[in-house]
């Protein structure tokens, strides 16, 4: 199911998921394996949401490794997916700022319900 049509530059890049995972870029990312989920605004986390299951993220899963300088008037809005395997970073644009607001926010809501389903199912397979 695409959750959110991105607009690049050379056309719309794909969000999209299934039941075990997120897809982006032609990147799989495993819904067990999310760390945490950030959203962004000009590079500034203005939600953070941790995986119960990775306690202890350690200091480069708290980076943010690629940021792109941009005037006031045209905030970036951004999400960081940190996984047990590699960091995503999926830039939604400074374009007409609600829609860019609008498409992080449909990104982070999904992966942060994930993040919570999957330790929920941890949780339980635990007791």
């Amino acid at each position: 199911m695409i959750l959110a049509e991105v607009p690049a530059t050379d056309g719309l890049e794909f969000f999209s998921e299934d039941i075990d995972a997120f897809y982006w870029k032609g990147q799989i990312i495993p819904k067990r394996n999310v760390r945490s989920v950030q959203i962004l605004i000009s590079g500034a986390p203005l939600s953070i949401v941790r995986s119960q299951k990775f306690p202890d993220l350690g200091p480069s899963h708290q980076k943010i490794t690629k940021m792109k300088p941009d005037s006031v008037e045209r905030e970036r809005w951004d999400v960081s997916i940190d996984t047990s395997d590699f960091p995503i970073l999926v830039e939604c644009g400074s374009i007409r700022q609600h829609v860019s607001q609008e498409l992080a926010t449909r990104i982070f809501e999904a992966v942060k319900q994930a993040v919570e389903v999957c330790d929920r199912r941890d949780y339980h397979s635990r007791s």
